[in-house]
């Protein structure tokens, strides 16, 4: 399906639906006088190039599901926060799966929407269950190179996605937004991994929600009841949606997700220079002796071993 429209508006509610054309859970608010909202997007079911044109203040929110966005700030100020990430407008950013709430004034923005599924597709991942194991440890291009890189594609497949007879040409649009899809996985650090079989299903939007909140701040020292808060539900509808998708909990995913982190550190680890208490008290795990036995148990060593080797 071709997407091609250029829309306008100076209400606010009206901005309201525009964003929700492209997103879940659009929000404009704190609007200074005289507001306009200018949204053009052009690009198909996979990738979009969405370029929104903000005058005077705004303060925007918008939930990213089952896609990934990557912006470009051309000019006006622009604060904004992916999932409490605070991103850098001077480069080229990353928007993950999940929250994004902004603050502009005067901005030009363009922001290239990727959809997970044709990433892992690219990717070589399972397409069905891309949305649940999204994982990026950065809101920011690898290095200053792929950031140009980037931009250099996104200017090529723009010219080659506003051109009418170019959009319409389906072999030359899907070459133009397998650029995109292929450009984004090398420049940025993303990863699109296959799940264990027990998640290899259609997740409900609050797990998927909970799921990308823990996996983006499993360092970070979050409760359940800030995991119950990024899915939108209460603790005990979000323990519930757990064990009838996923037969867990949230911490003990939580759990997990850390003890994994926390493993490839330790086969990262210089055993001159780190410790195992340290990488251990990184990911949340203060009792040593429990993590040593839970590592072993599930790794088959112990965290010393891995380090060692």
């Amino acid at each position: 399906m071709i997407v091609e429209e250029d829309r306008a508006t100076r209400d606010a509610h009206e901005a309201e639906r525009l964003l929700g054309r492209v997103y879940r859970q659009g929000t404009v608010r704190g609007v200074g006088a005289p507001f306009s909202f200018r949204q053009r997007l052009v690009g198909d079911h996979r990738a979009t190039l969405a370029h929104l044109q903000i005058g005077d203040r705004a303060e925007l929110s918008v939930d990213l599901d089952s896609l990934v966005a990557i912006g470009q700030r051309t000019a006006g100020m622009y604060l904004a926060s992916s999932n409490g990430v605070d991103v850098d407008p001077a480069h080229p950013f990353l928007l993950r799966p999940g929250r994004v709430a902004s603050t502009s004034t005067d901005l030009d923005l363009l922001l290239v929407n990727l959809d997970l599924t044709a990433l892992a597709e690219l990717a070589g991942a399972d397409p069905r269950a891309a949305v649940a194991r999204f994982r990026c440890d950065s809101v920011a291009a690898t290095s200053p190179a792929d950031a140009r890189h980037w931009q250099h594609a996104v200017a090529y497949v723009s010219g080659v996605l506003t051109d009418p007879e170019l959009l319409h040409n389906e072999l030359t649009r899907r070459s133009a937004i397998d650029t995109l899809l292929a450009t984004a996985l090398a420049c940025f650090p993303i990863v699109l991994e296959s799940p264990a079989p027990s998640r290899d299903r259609a997740l409900p939007a609050s797990v998927r929600r909970a799921l990308q909140f823990i996996d983006d701040n499993a360092g970070l020292p979050i409760s359940l009841p800030d995991i119950a808060a990024a899915s939108r539900l209460s603790v005990r509808g979000l323990q519930g949606a757990f064990r009838r998708t996923l037969d867990t909990t949230p911490t003990a995913y939580l759990r997990t997700v850390r003890l994994s982190a926390a493993h490839a550190d330790l086969e990262a680890g210089d055993a001159t220079s780190t410790g195992v208490a340290e990488i251990a008290r990184r990911w949340g795990f203060d009792h040593l002796s429990r993590f040593a036995a839970e590592h072993r148990r599930v790794y088959g060593e112990y965290p010393k071993e891995t380090l060692a080797r």
